[in-house]
């Protein structure tokens, strides 16, 4: 009987081996599905090739979708992440968000429909190394504090009431973490949220999403399930087998220099960045399980107990098995390659505290403001500073150059997917309440109408990330490298 072989990963094929020496053989290019397969020699983790090949025929908003997984992710590896997710009407947010919660396994996530306090209480360790997924961020307005609190903390501490001997006193009690929160937000962002420590994503709408969603209608394709599931769950054991592990990052000043450091927010987007880098490397330098791990995890035997079994039937092969201290990781431009694919776009948004549509309706308020400032010749420098512009509108008789609601809602609807006025509304009210447009009543009429200007030339700071190609790291130092793109499948160097 031949001897079981280990199952081997495919390796580069490199020739038959009939090639004399000096002697070139010619060879035909790799396809991108060997690539992507084991096939070439691309450092992009097959764990990350499988996430983007199953999200791609499921969301469009690949980036965000990513940037969710990496939340997901978070707690279970010790570097925790709170994520809000909005969407522009038309965007099936729940759908997505769905997409996305079915690639975790359940004993990395927690679900809730209402974050009550009390069920901390009754078990303190029910949320440890999990995500809390709900499906609308109100859920979290009862229990958001202990949530606040176990983020920036890693813990929360409480009071509870128990009976003993008949006698009731308070006892002290530690809710732990590391917990991560992914929800969905409706709408305007509620006020006792503004201090919550999240990342704000968004799901935007244009003609690219709605030709998207028609052609996936029109062309009907119905998955292969059984191929669909089994993909589905080898990502999910992958990713229940990954483990906390230090992460050096390098090129970090490279970053920072590209930050802005008078930037209030400049740390907590710095450990942002820091945080999703070292998840972004996790999970693209794992080592798949191997089918001896598969084996005994199949019987529910851990790590620790794999060597002890062995050793008392094979000492040599007990030391293959033998857990050992998971190395220091390396982030490589690659990693931060991925990272940037994921990422960019999301901190290079001007700020965070605004959804698509007040972005828009902000940048209407703002082009009627200066372009009656530009026509009127009222200065001839193009540089000219914020508040010269402010007193020059305030100063203004009957407040030309002020635009009212129609103009406003005329304004966002010249390109793009249309906004309703109901929505024009709510920015209107959301960038009030920030301070960013102001507003008065129209002088020329006798009903109540408002009009508005702007209070500021932006509503935030761009952070432009320094370019892949530009990395200098400890593997690559400066050469080229071709990689995957996980947002489209295709080949790239970078």
């Amino acid at each position: 009987m031949e001897d079981q072989k280990k199952p081997q990963l495919p390796m580069p094929e490199n020739g038959s081996g009939a090639e004399k020496k000096g002697e070139m053989i010619k060879r035909e290019p790799l396809s991108v599905e060997e690539m992507i397969h084991g096939k070439g020699q691309l450092p992009i983790g097959r764990l990350w090739i499988y996430i983007s090949e199953i999200l791609r025929t499921r969301v469009f908003h690949m980036p965000q979708a990513l940037t969710v997984v990496t939340a997901m992710v978070s707690a279970h590896l010790d570097l925790p992440i709170a994520l809000f997710i909005s969407a522009e009407g038309g965007v099936d947010a729940v759908q997505f968000l769905s997409d996305v919660d079915n690639l975790i396994p359940s004993s990395m996530k927690i679900e809730f429909s209402k974050v009550d306090p009390k069920i901390f209480y009754l078990d303190p360790d029910m949320t440890k190394e999990k995500v809390v997924v709900v499906y609308d961020v109100d859920a979290l307005k009862s229990g958001g504090k202990i949530l606040q609190m176990i983020l920036e903390r890693g813990l929360a501490v409480g009071q509870r009431v128990v009976t003993e001997m008949g006698k009731k006193k308070v006892d002290s009690i530690q809710i732990q973490g590391p917990t991560a929160v992914v929800a969905l937000l409706y709408g305007d962002e509620p006020n006792w949220l503004n201090k919550f420590p999240a990342m704000r994503i968004s799901l935007e709408i244009n003609s690219a999403y709605i030709s998207a969603q028609v052609e996936k209608r029109l062309k009907q394709i119905v998955p292969d399930t059984k191929l669909e599931s089994a993909r589905i769950k080898i990502t999910r054991g992958e990713l229940e087998n990954l483990k906390p592990t230090d992460v050096e990052i390098p090129y970090l000043h490279q970053i920072m220099e590209s930050m802005d450091q008078a930037d209030p927010e400049f740390i907590h987007r710095l450990d942002l960045i820091v945080r999703l880098l070292r998840i972004v490397t996790i999970i693209n330098q794992a080592k798949l399980l191997t089918g001896g791990q598969t084996y005994f995890e199949r019987f529910g035997i851990n790590e620790d107990e794999i060597g002890a079994i062995l050793e008392s039937h094979d000492p040599e092969l007990a030391k293959e098995y033998v857990p050992a201290a998971p190395p220091k990781l390396i982030a490589t431009k690659v990693e931060y390659y991925l990272f940037y694919k994921i990422a960019a776009e999301i901190f290079a948004k001007p700020d965070d505290r605004f959804t698509g549509p007040q972005l828009r309706v902000f940048e209407a308020v703002k082009n009627v403001n200066l372009n009656f400032i530009r026509g009127s010749n009222l200065f001839m420098d193009e540089n000219v500073e914020e508040k010269q512009i402010i007193e020059v509108l305030d100063a203004q008789e009957r407040l030309r150059g002020w635009v009212s609601e129609e103009d406003i809602l005329r304004d966002v609807n010249k390109v793009g997917v249309r906004i309703s006025k109901s929505t024009v509304d709510r920015a209107i009210g959301a960038l009030l309440e920030q301070g960013v447009i102001v507003s008065q009543r129209d002088p020329t009429v006798k009903y109540i109408k408002y009009l508005y200007r702007i209070n500021t030339l932006n509503v935030g700071r761009r952070m432009e990330l320094p370019h892949p190609s530009t990395i200098m790291d400890e593997e690559y130092k400066g050469k080229k490298v071709t990689v995957i793109d996980i947002l489209t499948g295709k080949p790239e160097t970078i």
